[in-house]
């Protein structure tokens, strides 16, 4: 049996190599920590933005939206909402429907591969 420490260093599993390669691209790199950063948004939101539906009325005594402060850290818009709890609520929003949206495609994907691969014919023949 041959046991070089070479041979098996070198000899690595497909999925260390996959993650060699992911760090390496840095475009991918990228994508992920931006996708990372929605997802952590969302669920901060969630949790940590207990304004997010409802309209707070804070507006100054001349009616302009408030700057930043502890209890709004983006301020408010023009209509008296935190910002930063509007924020929230739409990245768990959308993120909500993206997943609604995966899910979907997936079921009609495998329905349709699983109809594909029984049935037979022009779709799995190879040209």
């Amino acid at each position: 049996m041959n046991r070089d420490p070479l041979r098996i260093a070198r000899s690595r599993s497909g999925g260390v190599r996959a993650a060699r390669r992911f760090v390496a691209n840095r475009g991918a790199v990228v994508g992920a920590v931006l996708a990372l950063a929605l997802v952590g948004v969302a669920i901060a939101g969630m949790f940590a933005a207990p304004n997010a539906m409802n309209i707070d009325d804070d507006l100054s005594t001349i009616g302009a939206p408030l700057p930043p402060s502890a209890h709004a850290p983006l301020g408010t818009d023009h209509l008296g909402r935190d910002v930063w709890s509007r924020i929230a609520a739409g990245a768990t929003t959308s993120l909500t429907i993206a997943a609604a949206a995966t899910c979907l495609a997936i079921a009609i994907g495998v329905a349709v591969g699983l109809v594909a691969g029984y049935a037979g014919g022009w779709s799995t023949t190879r040209s």
